[in-house]
């Protein structure tokens, strides 16, 4: 606003004073002049200064208005948006809380099922614990059979093999046996009288000779003793049916005689020698190899079996050597032999009315009786 004393100069705008502008004919900002029509340019070029400074205010009023509703308007649009999402949000909270509910519930059923779960497992724990008690002595009782087993199957192998090893012995003893039997029976004899008289008896070596030793039974005065031997040329062995024997000597006192045998030229005989004796000892197992008559029939070369009962057996004064070798008729005379081929005695007579016992005169008595003492 300017007073009516006030000048505007129309050029620039500046103002002057009436009481300047009276006295002034140009403007002292731009040099313009001011005529006498120069005041009320003057204030209408103010009323127009104003004018448009309320133009340009309320230009401005209305812009700030007109911006103020956009504004208001994303305001209100972005508030809405967010009621939106907050209601999103809501019902996913609803939604999570209902979740939560179910995943709750859940829980604890699983918490039962994990309680009945650690319950079973308690009961299978037990069970497991009394099983394997009753395992271990199932086990302990296994084992315990086992072990009896085992000993039983020890036991049963050490009786097998006892029992084999003696098998193997009684084969190997008798595989022995046989070739002594084999080896004695070409020395063993067979002698008769013209009575009719039968006894055993073997070819002993006396140095000089050969005798057969023999029971002085069949050496009845005034009778013919015969012989059947075996005897060999070269390396085949024959056999004499008939040999006469001389009496060479008669012990009446031990119950042996002794013969001198009629032999072919050129023959030799097998003997049984001091070198092939030996003392017997009592559980010796010994063997015979004897004539037996049964019936009237001569069986010769027999061979029994027996043990030594006792070593020395005094029995009349004289010591006898006992077995368990029968002694059956036809058998006295005969050479006992032991297990390892050593002749040990003669045998003689049966020992009373013992089943299986018998007497021997030991092989020492012969070879004394032999050289006459």
């Amino acid at each position: 606003m300017t007073s009516e004393s006030t000048m505007i100069c129309s050029k620039c705008g500046a103002s002057l004073e009436a009481d300047d502008a009276s006295s002034a004919r140009f403007c002292p900002g731009c040099g313009a002049s001011f005529g006498p029509g120069a005041s009320i340019g003057m204030k209408l070029v103010a009323a127009g200064s104003v004018l448009l400074g309320v133009l340009v205010l309320v230009g401005a009023t209305w812009r700030g208005l007109a911006s103020e509703s956009g504004e208001t308007k994303l305001l209100r649009a972005d508030v809405l948006g967010l009621e939106k999402k907050a209601a999103g949000r809501q019902e996913d909270l609803e939604a999570l809380g209902k979740e939560q509910v179910r995943l709750e519930a859940e829980y604890r059923k699983q918490k039962e099922l994990l309680k009945k779960k650690e319950e079973e497992l308690s009961s299978c724990e037990g069970e497991i614990a009394r099983l394997e008690a009753a395992n271990r002595e199932e086990v302990d009782r296994a084992s315990k059979r086992l072990e009896a087993v085992r000993k039983q199957l020890a036991d049963s192998k050490a009786v097998a093999d006892q029992i084999l090893r003696k098998e193997v012995d009684k084969a190997r003893r008798k595989e022995r046996r046989i070739r002594l039997m084999e080896r004695y029976r070409h020395l063993c004899v067979t002698l008769w009288n013209s009575a009719e008289e039968v006894s055993s008896g073997f070819l002993y070596d006396a140095g000089r000779s050969a005798y057969i030793v023999t029971s002085d039974r069949i050496a009845a005065r005034g009778k013919t003793v015969y012989a059947k031997i075996m005897f060999r040329r070269g390396s085949k062995y024959y056999v004499m049916k008939r040999s006469s024997c001389r009496l060479v000597r008669r012990d009446v006192k031990r119950g042996l005689a002794f013969y001198s045998p009629t032999l072919p030229r050129g023959a030799t005989v097998t003997c049984a020698s001091s070198r092939m004796a030996s003392g017997a000892k009592a559980g010796d197992e010994v063997f015979v190899i004897a004539t037996n008559v049964v019936g009237g029939k001569v069986l010769d070369y027999t061979v029994h079996d027996g043990t030594v009962s006792a070593a020395d057996r005094k029995v009349d004064g004289l010591s006898y050597v006992q077995t368990t070798l029968p002694c059956n008729p036809g058998c006295a005379g005969a050479p006992v032999i032991d297990s390892d081929g050593k002749l040990i005695a003669v045998l003689m007579k049966a020992l009373g009315n013992l089943e299986k016992s018998s007497l021997a005169i030991s092989v020492d008595e012969v070879a004394k009786s032999l050289r006459g003492r």
